[in-house]
């Protein structure tokens, strides 16, 4: 969540089959609105999908 909004801002990291960094995608709101110039974060992150391949 961002303050003072309670925006959500995504982070997404994708990786090419060798695991290499390919891309970032960083998206607040689902991609409906710019992403803040700055970016107060509230509350810690978390996780909604980790690929078996990436993580342990």
């Amino acid at each position: 969540m961002l303050e003072p909004s309670g925006k959500s801002l995504e982070i997404v990291i994708h990786a090419d089959k060798l695991g290499n960094l390919s891309y970032v995608n960083i998206d607040c709101n689902a991609n409906s609105e710019p992403v803040p110039e700055l970016i107060q974060v509230k509350g810690p992150a978390y996780h909604v999908f980790v690929s078996q391949g990436l993580a342990p």
